[in-house]
């Protein structure tokens, strides 16, 4: 994304952030690629300095069905939603 760590800062404390893609909902950051098993999408903020989504061994965007200018949400969590 073009979203930078800075934009994100309030955010990064919050363990109950979610990242929305499309109608896909990933809960908080993680700290690592290998924190996901196989598959699973994540969101992590790069090396880069940009909030990342992806998929551990996979292709998020190919998962998604997002490209290029799809649009990414952040918000504050709430304790019902999952992680997808």
């Amino acid at each position: 994304t073009n979203i930078s760590a800075s934009a994100l800062s309030d955010f990064a404390r919050d363990t109950d952030v979610r990242v929305s893609v499309k109608n896909r909902v990933i809960r908080g950051l993680v700290g690592n690629y290998e924190s996901l098993k196989a598959g699973e999408i994540g969101a992590i903020l790069g090396s880069a300095g940009y909030l990342e989504i992806f998929s551990n061994r996979g292709s998020a965007a190919r998962i998604l069905k997002a490209n290029r200018g799809t649009g990414v949400r952040v918000e504050r969590g709430r304790k019902s939603m999952r992680r997808v």
